[in-house]
């Protein structure tokens, strides 16, 4: 959508019904001189990129309020620790608020040590220190959209008592006693920019939060990055250690590997790629009723192909 004035913001609704007009008017009593959308996700969230008179905002939709509240639970944190990432100007509802990070993306600025410098600030993420007694940490939040999406997707495609097995089995396989901390499980390269001040920065952040499970946060960054490249994708497990802590990963690597086939056969779906989808599926659902898939596999090196 192309930059527009006062007519189109009008026109544009929230996933709530309300309109975005509405919500600017009512946080920043005022509304937009213009506005971009930037694009819609996978999960049917929206954003937009805002001219607020001398400021420049992004306005994005979160799933739900509760994942809102989450977004702004972690960012407080990591705020708090010095940790770049971008401030929050309000939340309302499932919608954020934040301020606009000038920057350069990450893949351009940076022509040498892309997996380092990646790794390093994702363990920063990852190693915030919580509050004494931090709200749901020990939700695997992502791992329950990621099974909501697939099951929304298999709908009228594959028998519910498979999808049923299916989750029941993948779900019994999660280790125990995961770690909790900040979790951002779209932490790519395309949601990363380098600042003025040299600082990489995450800008797309309506799946940030805090609960368990940033070892698949580590997996999907590393498969999304090196798709083709099990050498690179070694590279980045072993930089990220450097750094920080892979948890189990490198325990319970096959069940990971498992919850990134949940999201690839999700997403196949979503997009309509239907036979792509099935296939996932069905490896999917072979490898998770597989009696090797039982955890505590010490082979970091399983594949998810």
């Amino acid at each position: 959508m192309a930059d527009s004035g006062m007519p189109a913001l009008q026109e544009i609704r929230l996933r709530d019904g309300r309109c975005l007009a509405e919500a600017c008017a009512g946080i920043f009593r005022s509304l937009p001189l213009k506005v971009k959308r930037l694009g819609t996700g996978s999960n049917d969230c929206s954003a937009w990129k805002l001219e607020l008179g001398d400021r420049t905002v992004k306005c994005y939709e979160c799933e739900s309020p509760g994942r809102a509240d989450l977004v702004g639970q972690a960012t407080r944190l990591l705020e708090g620790q010095g940790v770049p990432i971008p401030e929050i100007l309000a939340v309302t509802g499932h919608v954020v608020f934040a301020t606009w990070t000038r920057g350069m993306p990450l893949v351009d600025k940076v022509q040498k040590g892309l997996t380092r410098r990646m790794s390093a600030y994702q363990a920063r993420l990852h190693a915030a220190r919580l509050p004494a007694e931090p709200a749901r940490t020990t939700d695997f939040v992502h791992l329950q959209w990621l099974l909501h999406r697939l099951r929304k997707g298999c709908a009228g495609r594959i028998a519910p008592e498979r999808v049923d097995r299916l989750i029941r089995r993948l779900l019994e396989l999660q280790p125990p006693h995961l770690k909790p901390g900040v979790v951002h499980p779209d932490f790519i390269t395309p949601n990363l920019v380098v600042t003025a001040s040299d600082e990489t920065t995450i800008v797309d952040n309506e799946f940030l939060g805090i609960g368990t499970g940033h070892e698949f946060d580590i997996l999907n960054t590393a498969m999304e990055t090196f798709p083709d490249s099990e050498a690179s994708r070694d590279s980045y497990f072993s930089a990220y250690s450097d750094a920080g802590d892979l948890g189990t990963l490198v325990t319970d690597r096959p069940f990971w590997d498992l919850c990134y086939l949940a999201k690839m056969a999700g997403k196949h779906f979503v997009a309509g790629n239907l036979s792509l989808a099935q296939d996932v599926f069905a490896r999917l659902e072979r490898r998770t009723h597989s009696h090797a898939y039982t955890g505590g596999d010490r082979n970091p090196r399983s594949a998810v192909g």
